[in-house]
């Protein structure tokens, strides 16, 4: 067995899964394999927006106050993955000014390297995914973007109503 911590789910855990496949069918041995996966972890992007803060406390993630304030004052927040945990990296009262946050990571991440792909992720929301994908294309028309549901383990703490983007950087 060889056990490989990709530090993130989701969409960047699909493209690690996808690239074992290819490198185990081009004949490499599974220490290369782990050794190019492992390298690969650093260069992945997951940021979402839950739609509210009310699963994030039953999980224990959120206070009850913080949720109950967030609620009130409709404060949103952005979660990131960094070095395999998820922090909130920014509060703000829309989530069109989240979205607009995120899509800046990515069009940073695309001046400095190459992004061939983008997924629009969600958790029961593909009708404001599928908005988001638009509004990528329009600013990004050869970028590849597709809508994906959240992974179970992030969707069971962000809670219905999640949207999310997420990229790996070449």
């Amino acid at each position: 067995m060889y056990p490989i911590d990709s530090k993130i789910g989701s969409f960047p855990m699909v493209k690690r899964i996808e690239m074992g496949n290819e490198l185990f069918t081009e004949g490499k041995e599974p220490e290369e394999v782990v050794e190019a996966l492992t390298a690969r972890t650093s260069n992945s992007k997951l940021s979402f927006i839950p739609a509210g803060l009310g699963q994030l406390h039953k999980s224990g993630r959120v206070l009850g106050t913080q949720a109950f304030l967030s609620n009130l004052l409709n404060i949103k927040v952005l979660i990131s993955f960094e070095n395999g945990k998820a922090v909130m990296i920014a509060k703000v009262r829309s989530v069109k000014r989240e979205k607009k946050h995120v899509t800046s990571l990515l069009r940073t991440d695309m001046e400095n390297g190459s992004v061939p792909e983008v997924a629009v992720i969600h958790c029961h929301n593909a009708h404001d995914a599928e908005i988001w994908k638009n509004e990528l294309l329009k600013e990004f028309p050869t970028l590849h973007v597709q809508v994906v549901s959240l992974s179970a383990c992030v969707a069971v703490h962000a809670g219905e109503g999640t949207t999310g983007l997420s990229w790996d950087t070449y």
